[in-house]
C-alpha cells in the first residue's frame, strides 16, 4: 500500500503542478496580449490605424539621434486636406471619417517601407522620411499629391475630389524639431 500510495501522491501532485503550470502560461499569453492592445491604443490613431501625434513625436526623437550619428538628413512633411470643413458639411463626420480612412491606406501604399506617417491633428498628417534629403522629400510629396488627386473618393455612390497641401522640410544640423 505505501509504494501504491506513493504514486498516487506523485502523479496527484504532478497533475496539480502541470495544471498551475497551464494556468500560468495562459495567463502569461493573455498578459503580453493586453500589453500589445494598450501598446497599440497607446501609440495608434483610432480612425486611421497609423501612428499617433505622440509615437510620431518618438519616433522624430530617434531620427533626430540617428542625425547625430550619420549626419544623414531626414526629411519631414506636413500635409493638410484642402477644404476638409466642406467635406464634412456637404457628406456629414462620416464621409470625412471615409476620407481620412482611405487616405491613410493611400499614404501606407505610396510610402517607403522606412517611412513614418502620422495623424497629426484632425485632417492633418506628417511625414517623416529617414536618410532623405530635400530633394527626395519634395519627390515623395509630389508622388503621394499626383496619386491623392488621380483617386476617385466614392462615398455613398458619390465622388469626393480630394486634394492636399503639402509643407516639406529637411533636417541638417542640431536644430529644434519645431
Amino acid at each position: 500500500y505505501m509504494i501504491g500510495a506513493g504514486v498516487l501522491l506523485a502523479l496527484l501532485f504532478a497533475g496539480f503542478f502541470f495544471r498551475l503550470y497551464r494556468t500560468k502560461r495562459q495567463l502569461n499569453l493573455e498578459l503580453e496580449a493586453a500589453y500589445y492592445e494598450l501598446e497599440r491604443i497607446a501609440t495608434k490613431d483610432p480612425l486611421t490605424n497609423l501612428s499617433n501625434r505622440r509615437d510620431m513625436l518618438e519616433k522624430i526623437e530617434a531620427e533626430i539621434k540617428r542625425f547625430e550619428r550619420t549626419q544623414r538628413p531626414f526629411t519631414v512633411i506636413i500635409s493638410d486636406i484642402d477644404h476638409f470643413k466642406a467635406i464634412n458639411d456637404n457628406y456629414g463626420h462620416d464621409g470625412g471619417d471615409f476620407i481620412l480612412k482611405h487616405i491613410s491606406d493611400l499614404f501606407r501604399e505610396t510610402i517607403r517601407k522606412q517611412d513614418i506617417v502620422a495623424r497629426w491633428g484632425g485632417e492633418e498628417f506628417l511625414f517623416v522620411l529617414p536618410e532623405t534629403d530635400i530633394a527626395g522629400g519634395k519627390i515623395i510629396a509630389d508622388k503621394i499629391r499626383t496619386k491623392l488627386e488621380e483617386f476617385v473618393f466614392d462615398f455613398n455612390n458619390q465622388k469626393i475630389p480630394v486634394t492636399m497641401t503639402f509643407g516639406v522640410s529637411a533636417y541638417y544640423s542640431s536644430e529644434d524639431i519645431d
